[in-house]
C-alpha cells in the first residue's frame, strides 16, 4: 500500500548490502523492487528470508522506482549504468 510518504525503490544489486536494505525499507513500508543478474537465483534467496519483494532484471528495475539504489560493488557501477 502506497500513500505520500512511502517511495517505490528499485535496489540493483542483491548482494548483502541489497537485501539489508531491501529488508529494512520494506518493513517501513515501501515498494521494493529488486534489479538482479540472475532473478531464479535471487528470488530463491529472498524467500530463504521471507522477504516478499518484487525481483526484476536491472533495465527493468531501474525504470519502476521513484529512488534508485546501486547496491554493487564500485568496480560494477561502469557495466551496470
Amino acid at each position: 500500500m502506497k500513500n505520500e510518504k512511502t517511495k517505490s525503490i528499485s535496489i540493483i544489486g542483491a548482494g548483502k548490502i541489497g537485501v539489508a536494505l531491501a529488508a529494512l525499507w520494506h518493513r517501513k513500508g515501501h515498494q521494493i523492487c529488486m534489479g538482479v543478474r540472475n532473478l531464479e537465483k535471487a528470488q530463491t534467496e529472498l524467500n530463504k528470508l521471507n522477504l516478499s519483494v518484487a525481483v526484476k532484471t536491472v533495465k527493468q528495475a531501474a525504470v519502476l522506482g521513484d529512488i534508485i539504489v546501486l547496491a554493487i560493488p564500485y568496480t560494477a557501477v561502469p557495466v551496470v549504468i
